[in-house]
């Protein structure tokens, strides 16, 4: 406890605890007292997480969550000379700038980036749009390899999250323990680290339970809910969209994203082809219209005003969009529930190219 009666935070005590390592050393105290003071004017919530995350990054396991701050010493600080003690604060205070950014959805490195604008959008797009805070650790340490080997292992994580959380609806925790073999390995040595060894046993992990079969009952039961941010479609989509070309081209090797255009999954609207709201309800297409063989997403450019038309009056659009997915639509001579439910094959048909490695 504090002098006001309140519990002392891991951080407080861990702070205690250093500082006190460093008395016989005025001047490596008062720097440490300085990084400390930065480290712990964030968010305590989010500092704890931020602690069992860079811990587990090294270890390789999740600390006990009431004796962190005695594993956390132990592995950081005990028997330390002052200035590794010192040294040691900089770079936990250097990562935990790196982890603020990763949650804020941020590419962490600094300018000039030595990735493209596709590659930076993956953090968004796995931290913020699928929720999955599970990698941290794993990007704590990738973030040793360097920006470019960091960019290569992130770039499969959230196509393989989508498959088996999002989808499929299995619980992260194999996951979870996979990255966590992973994250030693990774510091052991990061300029040999082997990204391509690390997709292989990914997909492999995601794969051996998230089965083809599961994967597609999974697609099939996607429904749009109104009122609702759908960021599941919207990635959905966004990624189709992004592997278009690739999918036309035969399918050849891994799948390749398109990267010239980023769609932002996080602003763009989803099209209903068959109108939500339509002037003139179709009886059998209603139970389908919420499915994913009646929507897609229009582009920045597009006008999507046009949401409650008919299908013959839509028709032009979707051929002038800029989204191959909307090309496809257009060509449609009409729109029905044959069309709805043949589509719906194709995208799973799709979707089973694009998630699979």
């Amino acid at each position: 406890l504090n002098d006001r009666g309140v519990s002392l935070s891991e951080g407080d005590l861990l702070r205690a605890q250093t500082l006190g390592l460093l008395e016989s050393r005025a001047d490596l105290q008062n720097a440490a007292e300085n990084e400390w003071d930065e480290i712990l004017s964030e968010d305590g919530n989010v500092l704890r997480e931020f602690l069992m995350d860079y811990f587990t990054s090294f270890e390789g396991r999740r600390p006990k969550k009431l004796r962190l701050q005695e594993e956390f010493f132990g592995m950081f600080f005990k028997n330390k000379k002052p200035k590794e003690i010192l040294d040691k604060l900089k770079e936990i205070n250097n990562a935990y700038r790196f982890y603020q950014e990763l949650l804020e959805g941020n590419w962490p490195f600094p300018e000039p980036y030595k990735t493209g604008m596709w590659e930076r959008e993956q953090v968004s797009r796995l931290i913020r749009t699928l929720n999955h805070k599970l990698a941290l650790p794993l990007l704590l340490s990738a973030s040793t390899m360097g920006e470019t080997k960091f960019s290569e292992l992130l770039s499969s994580l959230p196509r393989a999250v989508f498959r088996y959380v999002n989808v499929c609806r299995l619980h992260p925790n194999k996951l979870s323990q996979f990255y966590e073999t992973q994250c030693p390995e990774i510091r052991k040595n990061p300029k040999k680290y082997q990204v391509s060894k690390f997709r292989k046993m990914l997909w492999v992990e995601v794969k051996k339970n998230s089965t083809n079969e599961s994967f597609k009952v999974g697609l099939s039961d996607l429904t749009y809910t109104p009122r609702s941010s759908n960021k599941t479609i919207k990635y959905l989509f966004v990624t189709l969209e992004e592997y278009f070309s690739w999918l036309q081209k035969g399918r050849k090797g891994l799948p390749e994203a398109e990267k010239s255009t980023v769609l932002d999954s996080n602003i763009i609207n989803i099209e209903h082809v068959y109108p939500q709201n339509p002037p003139k309800r179709i009886k059998n297409i209603e139970p389908i219209k919420h499915g994913i063989g009646n929507l897609s997403v229009w582009g920045y450019d597009d006008n999507s005003s046009v949401k409650n038309d008919s299908f013959k009056k839509k028709k032009s659009l979707y051929l002038a969009s800029k989204i191959k997915l909307n090309n496809e639509i257009g060509s449609s001579l009409k729109w029905d529930k044959k069309a709805i439910e043949k589509r719906t094959v194709l995208l799973i048909d799709m979707a089973l190219s694009v998630f699979s490695g």
